[in-house]
Formats: structure tokens, C-alpha cells, sequence
């Protein structure tokens, strides 16, 4: 009796465990020959089986990586379920900003840690499986409606403005989905966070993109002959060279903050403005 007993406690029980990782491995690879939203409803369908499994010893110990994984993958088909779409530029940021952003987190959050090759694979292809159409039908989408309006994409663009005793910070590469991960770190630390979001210029590399999160936005142009996308000061054509760009934020009433010398803006009636690269500290 002790041992049929055993036999019905899966949790207690290493094979159990092992044998449904490796069926789930063999879950997962499939995806990739399926549909995608009967992919998504498959990994869903999954999770709720494979759940109880993330209580088990055996996930404390190392020994049910895919089960673990599962609640992320879950997320993103979840999440990519719901295309990215819209009548024009402003819908689909909107829809991005709202919850489309959760996509991209999920993926990564899938991606996270190290693991065994055999399971690190598995993983990669569910996740290419339930992402890469979600990314292709939401850039097709939004390549179709800045070709048939660039002037609407334009007319999102704009830039900022100072605000004495608070400091602007421009973070290089800093995606939206750390962005709201930042927000509801800070929520949870009892902080009243507010975000909102502007759209960029095309490309979105940093020399295009830098200058709308300065007050000067009005101060530089693009112009066919700029160099690796540098716009250009619109008052002498020159490119808006960091130097260039700093040296306008001043003359505009903000203080630029070096990284060598942090601290509040000195008094400035437009506040202060500082950089840093792309890190995630949390």
C-alpha cells in the first residue's frame, strides 16, 4: 500500500518529474511547426498543466527548468495573442504603450539566466515560436502606415521642456519595456510614478534621437547630406554634434550635468539635463 501510495504522490517522485521535462522539451520544439495562435493556446494550455510543478522539491533543486519557464512563455502568448495593429501611427503607439510593451518583457524574461543547451534550445524556439510573428505583423503594420503618412509619424515628435529643481535624464537605449518594469519597481517601493511616452524620429538611433528629449528640438533639421543620420543646427547647417547639442541646452536655461560632477541643477530657472548609457540596476 506504502508503495502505490508513493506511486500517486508525483511530487515526491524524481522520474515523474524528469520524464514530464523531457515530454515538455518535446512540447515546446513542436511549436514551431504550428500555427501561431494555436502555438500560444498550446504553451497556455501547458502552463496550467505543468504549474503544479513549480511547487515541487524538484524546482527548488535545479531539476525543472522548463516548468519554470513556462510562466514567462505563458506571458508572452498571452500577450502576443493580441496583435499590434491600428487605423494610424497614433493607434498602434498607443496599443504599444499601453500593454504591447509586455510582449517584449515576457520574451526577455523567457530568455533570463543560464541554463543546459538542451534546455536553453527548447526555450529559444518557443519563444521564436510565439514572438517573431507578434514582431513581424506589428513592424509590416506599422511600415504600411508611415508609407502611407510620414507627416502623422512626424507630427508625433516633439521635444521637451525644463522644469526648475528636477533634472532630465536621457537614458541611451533605455526600451520601454524597462521603462515599466522601473515603474512598477518604484510603485512597490510605496512611489507615486507617472509614465508617459513621446515617439521618436526615424531612425531611432541616438544621434537622431537625442536631440527630442532636449529642449532644442526646434534648433536642429535633417537634411539629405547628414552623416551617419546626424541632423543638423538648423542655424548654421553644421551636424548637431554632442558639443553642439550641449552647448544649446545651456544657452536654452537648462544646466548639463556631467557624470563627474552629479548633483541638483545649480538654481537653473530650466532645471538640469544629464545622460548616462543603458543600465538596469533594480
Amino acid at each position: 500500500m506504502g508503495q502505490g501510495k508513493l506511486g500517486f504522490d508525483l511530487s515526491k517522485n524524481p522520474t515523474a518529474n524528469e520524464e514530464s521535462e523531457v515530454a515538455l522539451r518535446r512540447e515546446l520544439l513542436a511549436l514551431a511547426g504550428i500555427p501561431h495562435q494555436e502555438a500560444c493556446d498550446r504553451v497556455i494550455a501547458l502552463d496550467q498543466g505543468h504549474a503544479q510543478r513549480r511547487q515541487w522539491p524538484w524546482a527548488k533543486l535545479g531539476e525543472s527548468p522548463l516548468a519554470l519557464a513556462l510562466e514567462p512563455l505563458a506571458r508572452l502568448a498571452k500577450a502576443a495573442r493580441v496583435p499590434i495593429g491600428g487605423a494610424s501611427i497614433k493607434d498602434m503607439v498607443e496599443a504599444f504603450a499601453s500593454e504591447g510593451w509586455r510582449c517584449d518583457a515576457a520574451a526577455l524574461d523567457a530568455l533570463a539566466n543560464t541554463k543546459p543547451p538542451a534546455v536553453a534550445a527548447a526555450i529559444a524556439s518557443a519563444v521564436r515560436a510565439l514572438y517573431a510573428p507578434w514582431l513581424e505583423s506589428a513592424a509590416q503594420r506599422f511600415q504600411a502606415l508611415v508609407s502611407q503618412n510620414d507627416i502623422g509619424l512626424r507630427g508625433l515628435v516633439r521635444g521637451i521642456s525644463g522644469e526648475k529643481e528636477a533634472c532630465v535624464l536621457f537614458v541611451d537605449g533605455l526600451r520601454f519595456d524597462v521603462g515599466g518594469r522601473l515603474q512598477e519597481e518604484l510603485e512597490s517601493r510605496d512611489l507615486k510614478v507617472r509614465m508617459t511616452y513621446r515617439s521618436t524620429p526615424l531612425p531611432t538611433v541616438t544621434a537622431t534621437a537625442k536631440p527630442t528629449a532636449t529642449p532644442i528640438l526646434d534648433a536642429v533639421k535633417g537634411g539629405e547630406s547628414a552623416v551617419e543620420f546626424v541632423p543638423l543646427m538648423a542655424a548654421t547647417s553644421q551636424p548637431c554634434t554632442s558639443q553642439r547639442l550641449r552647448e544649446e541646452i545651456t544657452r536654452r536655461g537648462m544646466e548639463v550635468i556631467d557624470a563627474e560632477n552629479a548633483g541638483t541643477p545649480a538654481g537653473s530657472e530650466g532645471g538640469g539635463w544629464t545622460e548616462t548609457g543603458f543600465w538596469v540596476g533594480l
